[in-house]
């Protein structure tokens, strides 16, 4: 990309007839209509392409440019859905309307369309002004200027043309500039540093060359030669080349017109609908979005919308659904606009983050449409808690939307990927950043949790422990609890390594004592100090562990020829003099074997850069039962990490580091 060139996306929006094709021709030289059946019928059917590189003002540099691809939309209702395809990730609309008519059916339809999919500046371009009368114009701006407010729509220009004299066409191309100059190019936008997408909206083969897909990138940067993925098809394929209205380059930019040639297995799998992937996102069927109606459709005020089948239109997809249930909030009377909390059911799995715009269809014609704010809803998310959670997204609260989610999960955690599921993309990086600033977010391993819960984690581990400790009554038995024990009493689905990090914490502050596997408090410890083990008994289970790498440590009173009670004080003295281990609640090792089993899975992971249980059973000839017990126990200490049926190597043996 050359210094000081940003690229911009404008769409035309307005009534069939009122010359938008006819007005892209004059101000570019490009005539839209690509399509037979389009010049035959002289209408739009279809979206049409059109480029224009105008001089930037001074203030961007010396020989900056405004590469400008316009996205011409058909304007008859019957092709309504291939204009919503057209209006995505807009910068600016060029609102077509004829002077001697003034707004009609189809421009106000378009109107609303782009207020629901969030477009927000308009230049309007009063064509035919040979028509009309000169001083008829100031009063039709003025009109349609209050038009556009009430759909929350600013009208940057107003510039009269004729496609038949030709005049104005000089005034737009200026007015075009002046526009886009106080629009933030995408280019130059944190966008270019995420994930790509484009959505495809147009797909077709070339003889030479396969597959094409055209489309405007959204986010991110594309490469001659870039992986890339199509979905929801989930079919990969290589960038063979790039071009941007007819110029062969070899990186994109967001905010681009690009045709990508794509070298790609069952090509004919390929639709617009689809997307341009960096990589595999998960898809989605079930949404929970922000719903809002226009009074003109005469629903603002309902209390509810019945559950019925739409049409849902996000990107350049289009997909059948059913609207379910939909919550009223508080009317917008300044716009006549009603806003609901609404989920939809898709028929077809989409691609979609949160915060992006899509618009329905549905009973005689009506039309809604707002932001996606949640997919993929767990289970334990219930419609009251829905309603609360929606709210602050609504709200823009994205910070508490975070920290609530945190805290009412059952787990009290979650990852980065679960704020995928509510956060926008563009957003993410700047929440956790700021959280953790004002101290309100920790971060364990991969986990996510509220600073808050993590202080009352500790807390409530000091007392269930005490109440552990108070339930064994039994001062003749050792002193000492398991992780594992004190997790499931805690919250049987509270993270282990979460729980792990808040008691190092605790031990670290002496408010806990660590031997070995067991944890008791200062109080308890000093209860059985003065009970010593037996030292026959002591070594009876030495002798048990050096014949054998695992054992059971219920099998331990018969093979030692012991009381339960002596063997567990065997085991807590070997565990003292870094002899032994209990492992995964009911297995003991001694330390010489698990240190053996550590270089085992370092050279596992050395070789293969993945350990999985059954090579570790066959290099520690052990059963499986001894082999899943050894790697919990590596897990619970972060040797190891599992990562689907396998594990990963966190830590090295001390003798290879």
């Amino acid at each position: 990309m050359d210094h000081g060139d940003l690229y911009f996306t404008v769409s035309t929006a307005g009534h069939v007839d009122h010359g938008k094709t006819s007005v892209l021709k004059r101000l570019t030289g490009i005539d839209t209509d690509r399509l037979k059946e389009e010049k035959q019928r002289q209408m739009t059917t279809d979206l049409g392409f059109a480029h224009l590189r105008l001089a930037a003002p001074r203030s961007f540099g010396e020989g900056a440019h405004f590469h400008v691809g316009f996205i011409d939309v058909p304007g008859h209702g019957k092709f309504l859905k291939n204009m919503i395809a057209g209006v995505g990730a807009l910068d600016l609309a060029l609102l077509v309307v004829a002077a001697d008519e003034g707004p009609m059916p189809q421009t106000l339809q378009h109107v609303e369309i782009l207020s629901l999919l969030g477009v927000k500046k308009v230049l309007l371009v009063l064509n035919k002004s040979d028509l009309a009368k000169k001083e008829s114009l100031p009063s039709t701006i003025a009109a349609l200027s209050t038009l556009l407010a009430k759909y929350d729509l600013e009208m940057l220009e107003a510039v009269p043309v004729s496609c038949v004299t030709e005049s104005g066409f000089a005034e737009l191309k200026a007015a075009i500039v002046k526009c886009l100059a106080t629009i933030p190019s995408r280019t130059l936008s944190p966008l270019a540093n995420m994930p790509v997408y484009l959505p495809v909206d147009r797909a077709f083969s070339m003889v030479g060359h396969g597959l094409v897909v055209t489309g405007t990138l959204v986010r991110g940067c594309v490469h001659q030669g870039d992986a890339v993925v199509l979905e929801p098809a989930g079919l990969k394929a290589r960038v063979r080349g790039l071009e941007t209205f007819g110029q062969s380059i070899e990186r994109a930019h967001p905010g681009q017109r690009l045709a990508i040639n794509l070298a790609v297995k069952e090509h004919e799998k390929v639709k617009r609908g689809q997307a341009v992937l960096g990589d595999s996102v998960s898809e989605t069927k079930t949404l929970l979005v922000s719903l809002e109606l226009f009074a003109n459709h005469g629903k603002a005020g309902e209390k509810q919308i019945k559950s019925q089948p739409i049409r849902f239109y996000h990107g350049t997809a289009d997909i059948g659904g059913m609207l379910g249930f939909a919550q009223v909030m508080p009317i917008d009377k300044e716009r006549l606009k009603q806003k609901f909390l609404a989920q939809i059911t898709l028929e077809e799995p989409l691609i979609a983050e949160p915060g992006e715009r899509y618009v329905v269809r549905f009973g005689d014609d009506q039309m809604a449409g707002g932001a996606i704010l949640f997919k993929a809803r767990p289970k334990w998310l219930s419609r009251v808690l829905l309603i609360e959670f929606s709210k602050l997204l609504v709200a823009g609260r994205y910070e508490e939307a975070a920290l609530w989610f945190m805290q009412n999960s059952p787990q009290n955690t979650i990852t980065r990927e679960t704020l995928a599921l509510f956060l926008p993309v563009e957003l993410r990086d700047g929440v956790i950043k700021s959280l953790h600033e004002k101290q309100q977010l920790r971060e364990v391993s991969n986990f996510l949790l509220s600073q808050e819960f993590y202080e009352e984690l500790k807390s409530q581990a000091l007392t269930k422990l005490s109440e552990l400790e108070a339930a064994a009554g039994d001062s003749s038995k050792p002193a000492g609890i398991t992780l594992e024990q004190l997790r499931i009493a805690l919250n049987p689905v509270l993270e282990r390594t979460v729980l792990a990090k808040a008691i190092d914490d605790l031990v670290s502050s002496e408010r806990l004592i660590r031997e070995g596997e067991k944890l008791c408090s200062p109080q308890a410890k000093q209860r059985v100090q003065s009970i010593k083990a037996n030292p026959q008994t002591i070594a009876a289970v030495e002798e048990v562990l050096s014949k054998t790498v695992c054992i059971e440590s219920d099998a331990l009173p018969g093979l030692c020829r012991a009381k339960q009670s002596e063997i567990d004080r065997a085991l807590d003295d070997l565990e003292r003099l870094g002899k032994a281990k209990r492992i995964a609640h009911e297995f003991v090792c001694s330390t010489k074997a698990l240190d053996s089993g550590h270089s085992i899975l370092a050279s596992l992971w050395q070789a293969k850069r993945e350990i999985t249980p059954s090579e570790f059973k066959e290099r520690m000839k052990i059963t499986r039962k001894y082999a899943m017990a050894m790697l919990s126990h590596f897990d619970d200490t972060q040797v190891t990490r599992r990562v689907g049926n396998g594990r990963v190597l966190l830590k090295v043996p001390k003798s290879n580091g």
